[in-house]
């Protein structure tokens, strides 16, 4: 009975880990597009607002997009 025990709690704990590795990282990322979607002047308030409807709507591939594109801009505009 213990050793049942023993092998969920042990199950349980490592999807635990697993999950918190894998939300930080993506909190993070999410944290860091609105702030810079919020700090960014170049787009209008109608893209923002597409932007940001992306980024909660569907956090991963909104966020992961937004800051890809807008590194790219980015290097585009200091000529990389």
């Amino acid at each position: 009975m213990l050793a049942g025990m023993t092998s969920l709690l042990a199950y349980s704990t490592g999807w635990t880990i697993a999950g918190v590795i894998l939300i930080i990282p993506w909190l993070l990322l999410v944290v860091y597009a609105l702030y810079d979607l919020f700090r960014n002047s170049g787009y209008s308030a109608g893209g923002k607002i597409a932007w940001l409807v992306a980024i909660l709507v569907l956090p991963y591939i909104g966020s992961i997009s937004y800051v890809v594109l807008r590194g790219t801009k980015k290097m585009r505009s200091r000529g990389m």
